[in-house]
């Protein structure tokens, strides 16, 4: 008692309390690469690009831009119409003339005293050409569709009877060419189709209108319509404008 303790014995390296020991540095092997020098100052975050602002001034200015040339444009509209408006009071124009009618154009068949392409007297029956369609390649329906051996040309005419006899009109009606003359085609003529008559009778103090088709050559020249009225033992021929 009254003695010092005896001193505690080292501890054991490699345990809890004992001192670390200290790093050796070992010599660099032969061909390791040299490791880079460390930087003088830590790197920064890089500054933000100055595009993101310079945008909205570009859009800016492309609208400012698009805003003056649609000023320019209403301006060239405003005064190019000035200008129309009086060179129109100057010259004295008036309205413009209102488009015919289906009466006043010809060949329209609107009743006794028409007027068309041609016009013929036969037996007192007033026949008024109403057009002539020349280099048709084909009529009627597409499940009866009839073409030619050469070409159709189709014949519409107008009948007045203003005589007490009706007048029958179908097959006894021909087309005049240059080259000779050439019958109506029956089943053309029926399968032709329009709103006018194939093959009718035009009674007293009536008005039909009549097509014809003929099979003619290819590059056929129209003359005239050749009509037999056999009820009054008349015929004759329309000239036709084709």
């Amino acid at each position: 008692p009254g003695d010092d303790p005896a001193p505690a014995p080292p501890a054991p390296p490699g345990r809890r309390g004992a001192p670390a020991p200290r790093a050796v540095l070992r010599p660099v092997p032969e061909g390791f690469p040299t490791p880079p020098p460390r930087p003088a100052r830590p790197n920064r975050r890089p500054a933000p690009r100055t595009e993101a602002t310079a945008a909205p001034t570009r859009h800016r200015h492309l609208l400012l831009a698009g805003i003056a040339v649609a000023a320019v444009l209403l301006l060239i509209v405003v005064v190019g119409g000035g200008i129309l408006a009086v060179r129109s009071v100057s010259s004295g124009g008036s309205p413009a003339d209102p488009a015919p009618t289906a009466a006043d154009e010809p060949g329209s068949p609107d009743g006794p005293g028409q007027t068309g392409l041609g016009s013929t007297e036969i037996g007192g029956v007033v026949v008024t050409e109403v057009s002539t369609e020349v280099g048709v390649r084909g009529v009627g329906d597409p499940s009866s569709r009839r073409e030619p051996d050469g070409e159709y040309v189709i014949i519409t005419f107008a009948v007045d009877n203003p005589t007490p006899t009706p007048i029958r009109i179908g097959d006894n009606v021909s087309l005049e060419t240059a080259d000779g003359t050439y019958p109506v085609d029956r089943e053309a003529t029926r399968e032709h189709t329009a709103d006018t008559s194939d093959y009718d009778l035009v009674p007293s103090e009536g008005s039909t209108t009549f097509h014809a088709v003929f099979d003619a050559p290819i590059g056929t020249d129209p003359i005239g319509l050749h009509l037999e009225l056999e009820d009054l033992g008349e015929n004759g021929t329309l000239p036709l404008s084709g």
